[in-house]
């Protein structure tokens, strides 16, 4: 009898819902048209989207609080309007990017992890800044033992794609199509090209060491040089902490001690010494390129080493943001001091900020202190749509967002231009929209997680220094969810 009651008692609650929702859109639509009226701007309809994996309202805020709309007019002023999908942007369209032509690092930013169209908008800036100003590098937020099998395939052709992408990459966030069609055609540019010409895929994280190991091993056995045996067994070992993956290895560094984690830095130290000494002998059967790209690889487990010791004791050090920092400006003079590289990272890593929360910046951070204004900043925003994130129950899942009123993000929603660049060089100095934007404001933070149910949506809005963190924002007003690979 109460399980009966409980049912009606939903039932009816639904219907009372459903009923107020309905008169809401009918006095929403009309607040709409007076909106519309008074911004001069594209008009606002209710309207269901269809990404492909079903259809979901865009359900727009229903109303402008009077305060925003001069600062909505200034940012209509200075915006570039972006009118094509991604991919189909031409040259003309990015030429407001130009003057990053002769930047030593292009940072390229994403609200989320799992945004299609922030994907297929860094690939094709990635080709522009190619083509047109000679960038040779694509440095990525990925493992940097598992990108030396993705930059064999992108330069020499070696290995299946797909395999590479699903049984090597740790990262659910790049295995998708969206990068897949990246690396393709980072392949077919480097087809019939010299080691000289090709362009280069290199990872710059540092919080597993799966690969490491045979990797270092199999350079040395293919050029005839053997090891000695602590080094060998030393890289045995890494072989096995590294074959259990991330949270595994977290858990065998909250028992470890510090006197092992010292040990494993001097193991390593060892063998950089060994590099060293071989110098001569390992480049006279391999190239430069893959003497210091494997040395640096022997690197990266020491920084694997800090990162997940200071992960598991609590250590405030940001070790993880400071070691891609290095390794970014390590892959910027890998092919002489006029190689340029871009930078794809979260938004967190790429901007610039000194500490969160922790001793020790942003990637953007550290670049930003060792380039000046060769190193720029692009972040990029959006507002309604889908996209992929981890859910509380650690499953893959595909969410909807939408803009929080007063926030960065809906000032955006309200510009005349569904998508566009926004350059902080182009902001009007007392301008209302720079008036606003100079003091922090709530801006859409999205990483590998989305726990809406367990937070309210409004705890991914955080309070943000525009000018301060970047120098461009790319907004896309409506996004889909990056695709996976099946």
């Amino acid at each position: 009898m109460l399980k009966t009651k409980i049912v009606s008692y939903v039932v009816i609650l639904i219907f009372l819902l459903t009923i107020f929702n309905v008169a809401g859109l009918k006095n929403n639509n009309e607040n709409e048209k007076n909106n519309h009226i008074i911004l001069e701007n594209k008009p606002w309809t209710y309207k269901f989207y269809t990404d492909g994996a079903g259809e979901f309202p865009l359900t727009k805020p229903n109303w402008m609080d009077s305060s925003y709309l001069s600062i909505v007019k200034s940012l209509n002023s200075i915006i570039h309007p972006l009118k094509s999908s991604p991919l189909e942007l031409n040259d003309a369209d990015l030429d407001v990017l130009a003057y990053m032509g002769d930047c030593k690092i292009v940072g390229l930013g994403e609200a989320t992890h799992g945004t299609k169209e922030f994907f297929q908008l860094k690939h094709r800036i990635f080709r522009y800044l190619v083509e047109n100003y000679g960038f040779k590098i694509f440095a990525f937020e990925c493992d940097m033992g598992e990108s030396y099998y993705v930059n064999k395939f992108v330069t020499e052709g070696v290995g299946n794609l797909d395999n590479i992408m699903k049984n090597i990459m740790s990262f659910w966030t790049w295995r998708t199509e969206e990068v897949k069609n990246l690396l393709l055609w980072m392949r077919e540019y480097n087809e019939h090209k010299s080691d000289g010409d090709k362009i280069y895929f290199i990872g710059v994280d540092c919080q597993d060491m799966t690969y490491q190991s045979d990797i270092i091993k199999n350079y040395f056995d293919k050029a005839n040089i053997s090891l000695p045996e602590d080094c060998i067994q030393f890289l045995n070992e890494i072989k096995q902490m590294g074959s259990n993956y991330s949270y595994y290895l977290q858990s065998y560094y909250s028992n470890m001690t510090l006197d092992k984690k010292e040990e494993i830095d001097q193991n390593v130290d060892i063998l950089l010494s060994k590099f060293q000494d071989l110098k001569n002998e390992l480049l006279s059967v391999s190239s430069e390129f893959k003497y210091q790209f494997i040395k640096q690889i022997v690197l990266n487990i020491k920084q694997v080493n800090d990162v997940r010791y200071g992960y598991a004791h609590d250590i405030l050090k940001n070790y993880r943001d400071m070691y891609m920092a290095n390794n970014s400006l390590w892959t910027s003079a890998l092919f002489g001091e006029d190689t340029k590289v871009a930078l794809w990272a979260h938004n967190d890593h790429i901007a610039y900020y000194e500490s969160n929360g922790s001793i020790g910046g942003s990637i953007g951070f550290y670049l930003k202190e060792e380039l000046k204004e060769k190193y720029q900043i692009i972040g990029f925003a959006c507002s309604l749509g889908r996209f992929t994130a981890m859910n509380r129950f650690n499953f893959l899942t595909i969410h909807n967002i939408k803009p929080k009123l007063g926030s960065i993000n809906y000032v955006f929603h309200r510009a005349r231009y569904d998508n566009f660049i926004l350059r902080e060089s182009d902001i009007q100095t007392d301008s209302d929209f720079d008036k606003w934007i100079s003091e922090p404001q709530l801006f859409l933070d999205i990483g590998s997680v989305f726990y809406d149910f367990i937070y309210p949506r409004f705890f991914y809005y955080h309070p943000t220094d525009l000018k301060e963190m970047y120098d461009v924002i790319i907004y896309w007003d409506v996004t889909k969810a990056a695709q996976q690979l099946n």
